[in-house]
């Protein structure tokens, strides 16, 4: 085996790892010198021995000349084009900082024309303006004692007027998100108006489990001062009664709605909960 006076005569700074390690096992009393070759072989300045076969394969050409071996893998053998160490050339450092003060100053270029593109936008959109209440506490537009554009002239919100065949109306004459045939979006799986229904824990519902407007308990807003359901309180006049202080829907002399052809409450004639059994005993039959 070749003394390490040997190999550096002979190879001079190109010794290979595989030499240095085993001349570590034969010369202890060199390790220092030793380890200087190893940390110039660290740091790219080493190019591969030239008998070895995988530098030659890998860099064809190999050795010291065409920058071969270990040099032509690590690209040079760490070397910029100013023939320095790579992280170490304070040009190659400088040309980097300059990049990326470059694209930093095009990005913040960049924020600053969308932020000024957003600002021309909303100038020029027209202002949007919250819909002023009237004197009553109410939206101008929909307001009766005041006449609004919504309120139609049979006095009901215009677009639910059946009357004058509102939007909201649908072909079953019902109200379109509350119609159970048309399936409206107010009508909840149980078949029921969604915020009425106990089963579906509804918004109207209070936690004496009723209506909340309706309940005593809780001092709904639909209860008059007598404590009673305000529009259908005769003392308040509600709404729901007649001027012959009835019930408006079951007044005969009205001719209020809830009444059938034989002038009785339509829930309650059995002439015409007879005539119903017949007709769905009929359909039934029918193929």
């Amino acid at each position: 085996m070749a003394s390490l006076e040997d190999v550096l005569a002979q190879h001079g700074m190109h010794a290979t790892r595989a030499a240095v390690a085993e001349l570590v096992l034969q010369d202890s009393d060199k390790q220092t010198l030793v380890r200087a070759i190893l940390a110039d072989i660290s740091s790219g300045l080493a190019v591969a021995h030239p008998g070895d076969s995988r530098a030659s394969e890998a860099a064809p050409g190999g050795g010291e000349g065409g920058g071969g071996g270990a040099a032509g893998r690590s690209g040079g053998g760490g070397r910029c084009a100013h023939g320095k160490q790579r992280g170490k050339c304070r040009a190659c450092r400088g040309a980097q900082a300059g990049e990326s003060s470059t694209q930093e100053r095009q990005r913040q270029a960049g924020e600053q024309a969308a932020v000024a593109e957003q600002e021309m936008r909303r100038r020029a959109s027209p202002p949007t303006r919250a819909e002023k209440k009237c004197e009553h506490n109410r939206r101008k537009r929909q307001c009766k004692d005041c006449g609004g554009a919504g309120i139609c002239q049979h006095n009901r919100k215009r677009s639910e007027c059946k009357d004058c065949g509102g939007a909201s109306i649908c072909p079953h004459n019902r109200k379109r998100s509350e119609c159970k045939d048309c399936g409206g979006a107010s009508i909840c799986p149980h078949n029921r108006k969604r915020s009425v229904c106990k089963d579906c824990g509804g918004a109207s519902i209070c936690q004496h489990n009723r209506q909340r407007s309706q309940c005593k308990d809780c001092g709904g807003a639909s209860l008059c001062p007598h404590n009673r359901i305000r529009s259908k309180c005769k003392d308040c006049g509600g709404a729901s009664i007649c001027q012959h202080t009835r019930k408006r829907s079951s007044c005969t002399d009205c001719g209020g709605a809830s009444l059938c052809a034989h002038y009785r409450v339509r829930s309650n004639c059995k002439e015409c909960k007879r005539r119903r059994a017949e007709l769905a005993v009929v359909s039934a039959q029918q193929p």
